[in-house]
C-alpha cells in the first residue's frame, strides 16, 4: 500500500485550476467553431448533416474512450503505484494495439460507405446525405485520431502532465477555428469537414511529441495478457452501460434529425451553448480529481477519499446550481448575444433560446452525477452501477421519443430534465452512499438546500428589480451583464450569510496562497 506521504503534494485545487484555465481556451474555441457556423451558414439541412455526422462520429468514439479516464486509468495508476513500471509500460502498449484495431476498422467504414452508413443510422434522405458525400468521409479521420488522441491525453494525465494535456484541447479547436475561417468562402460547407480532421491530425502530432518528452510514448504490440483480463472482467459491466449511455446520447440527434430542416441545428446550438459551462468549470476539475480519487482508493485510504468527495461536491453546488438558474433566466439574452448575428435566422434563434431555458436546468445535475460516478469508477464499484444507470438511459430515449412526438423539439430537452432530476441525481447518491461510507453525504444535502435557497432568492431579486429599469430591457448584452451582476451581488452575500461550507474552504486556500 503507498503511504500518504507518497502521494502527490501538489494541491488539488492549484493543479485544477491550471487545468481549468488551460482548457477554459479550448472550451471558449470548441464553442467559437460553431458559433461560427451559426454565422456562416445558419441553420440548413446542410448544417443539419455536419452537426449529426459530427455528434455521431463523437458518439461512437465516446463508445471507446468513455473507458479511458473512467477504467483503464485507474489501472493503470495502481501498476504505477505498485513500483512496477514495465508492467504499466506493457499495459499501456497493449491496449493501444487493440485501439488501434478498431480506430482503423471504424474509419475504413465510415470511408467506404458514408452514404449507406449514415442513411441506416438517421432520419435524412438519401439524395441529401448523396449531395453530402465528400463531407461525410471526412469523418473517418475525425473518428480514428478522436480515440487516439483522447488516449495519449490520458495517459499525460496519469503522468500528471496536466499542462500539455490541456493544450491539446485548446489546439485542436483553435486550428478547427482557424481553418474554417480560412476556407468557408472558398470550398463552403465542405471547410467544416476538412478543418476538423485536420484539426485532429495537428492534435495527434502534438500529442506524440509531448508524450515523447515525458519519457512515456506508447507502442502497440501485443502483451501484458493479466492485466488485459483484469481490464476486461472491470470494464465489462461498465461498457454495457455506457454503450446505452452513448445510445441515449446518440438517440438526441437521431430523432431531431426527423423534425424540419435547420432545427436539428438550433437544438445542437442549445445543447453546445449548455453544455459550454460543463466543459469550461467542471470537466477539467472532475479529470485531476478522477486521478487524485484513483490514488486514494489505490492507496486504501477512505476518509480522505470522503473528505475529498465533500470538498468536489460542495464547490459544485456553489458554482453550478447559480449559474444554470442565471442561464436559465437570461436564455433569450444569451442566445441573442451569441448567435444572434449572420446568416442564424429569427426563427432558429426562437428555438435555441427556448430549448435553452430548460437545457440549462441540467447542468447542476449532470455535474453532481459524474462526481458521484467517478467514486465508484475509482473504488472499481462498476456491475449495480451500471445496470441500474443502464436503465435510466433506457427511461431516457424512450421519455424523447414520447416527448418528441407529442410537443415537438421542445420534447427533447423538456424529457431529459425529467429524468435527470427523478432519477439520475437521487441515483448517484445511492451508489456513493452505498459504496463509501465515509462521505458525509447528509452535509452534502445540506449545502446543496442551502445554495437551492440562495439561488432562489437571488433571482427573486433580479425578477423584480430589472424590469423597473427601462433602458437594460431593451439591450440584450446590457441586460444579461446587469442581471448576472445584480444576482452575484445578493447571492454573494447570502453565501457568506449562510455560512457555506464550499465558501470557506475557498477562503481557507486563498488565504493560505497569499501567505506562502
Amino acid at each position: 500500500m503507498t503511504p500518504a506521504s507518497d502521494l502527490p503534494k501538489r494541491s488539488l485545487f492549484s493543479v485544477a485550476l491550471g487545468n481549468l484555465a488551460i482548457s477554459a481556451a479550448g472550451s471558449i474555441l470548441t464553442y467559437l467553431s460553431f458559433v461560427l457556423v451559426a454565422y456562416m451558414f445558419g441553420a440548413t439541412a446542410q448544417t443539419d448533416v455536419f452537426v449529426f455526422a459530427s455528434g455521431f462520429v463523437v458518439v461512437v468514439a465516446a463508445l471507446i474512450t468513455t473507458v479511458f479516464s473512467a477504467v483503464f486509468l485507474p489501472l493503470y495508476i495502481r501498476l504505477v503505484h505498485a513500483g512496477d513500471q514495465a508492467r504499466a509500460g506493457a499495459f499501456a502498449n497493449a491496449f493501444l494495439f487493440y485501439l488501434a484495431i478498431l480506430s482503423v476498422c471504424g474509419a475504413v467504414i465510415i470511408l467506404l460507405f458514408p452514404v449507406h452508413l449514415f442513411a441506416v443510422v438517421s432520419r435524412f434522405n438519401l439524395e441529401l446525405l448523396a449531395d453530402n458525400e465528400r463531407i461525410l468521409r471526412y469523418f473517418s479521420i475525425v473518428f480514428a485520431l478522436t480515440v487516439l488522441n483522447d488516449y495519449l491525453r490520458v495517459l499525460l494525465q496519469a503522468k500528471e502532465a496536466f499542462v500539455p494535456a490541456a493544450q491539446s484541447i485548446v489546439l485542436q479547436p483553435a486550428v478547427n477555428v482557424l481553418g474554417v475561417w480560412a476556407m468557408a468562402s472558398i470550398v463552403g460547407y465542405e471547410s467544416l469537414a476538412i478543418s476538423a480532421a485536420a484539426s485532429r491530425i495537428v492534435q495527434f502530432a502534438f500529442l506524440l511529441w509531448r508524450m515523447k518528452t515525458v519519457g512515456c510514448l506508447p507502442r502497440p504490440q501485443l502483451g501484458a495478457k493479466s492485466d488485459m483480463v483484469e481490464f476486461l472482467r472491470v470494464v465489462k459491466p461498465f461498457w454495457l452501460a455506457s454503450i446505452i449511455s452513448m445510445m441515449s446520447v446518440f438517440f438526441f440527434d437521431y430523432v431531431a434529425s426527423g423534425l424540419p430542416a435547420g432545427q436539428l441545428t438550433a437544438l445542437v446550438f442549445a445543447q453546445k451553448i449548455y453544455t459550454l459551462p460543463i466543459a469550461l468549470l467542471a470537466l477539467p476539475v472532475i479529470e485531476v480529481l478522477n486521478t487524485r480519487l484513483s490514488m486514494l482508493a489505490a492507496s486504501e485510504q477512505m476518509d480522505a477519499l470522503g473528505a475529498l468527495y465533500a470538498v468536489a461536491m460542495k464547490v459544485a453546488m456553489v458554482v453550478m446550481v447559480p449559474l444554470s438558474v442565471l442561464m436559465a433566466f437570461n436564455s433569450p439574452e444569451i442566445t441573442s448575444v451569441l448567435l444572434g448575428r449572420g446568416k442564424y435566422s429569427a426563427e432558429s434563434l426562437a428555438i435555441t433560446a427556448h430549448a435553452l431555458q430548460v437545457f440549462s436546468l441540467v447542468i447542476p445535475c449532470i455535474v453532481l452525477f459524474t462526481i458521484n460516478g467517478r467514486v465508484s469508477l475509482a473504488l472499481h464499484k462498476t456491475k449495480m452501477p451500471s445496470l441500474f444507470g443502464s436503465l435510466g438511459h433506457l427511461a431516457m430515449m424512450g421519455s424523447v421519443f414520447v416527448a418528441v412526438a407529442l410537443f415537438g423539439y421542445i420534447g427533447l430537452p423538456a424529457a431529459k430534465l425529467l429524468v435527470e432530476v427523478l432519477y439520475f441525481l437521487p441515483f448517484g447518491f445511492i451508489i456513493v452512499w452505498v459504496y463509501l461510507p465515509q462521505a458525509p453525504i447528509r452535509s452534502v444535502f445540506g449545502e446543496l438546500s442551502k445554495v437551492i435557497a440562495a439561488s432562489a432568492i437571488s433571482l427573486l431579486v433580479v425578477w423584480g428589480v430589472l424590469p423597473l429599469i427601462s433602458f437594460v430591457v431593451s439591450v440584450p448584452l446590457l441586460y444579461l451583464v446587469f442581471s448576472c451582476s445584480l444576482f452575484l451581488l445578493v447571492f454573494i452575500p447570502l453565501c457568506l450569510l449562510i455560512r457555506l461550507d464550499s465558501v470557506a474552504l475557498f477562503t481557507h486556500w486563498v488565504l493560505r496562497r497569499s501567505v506562502q
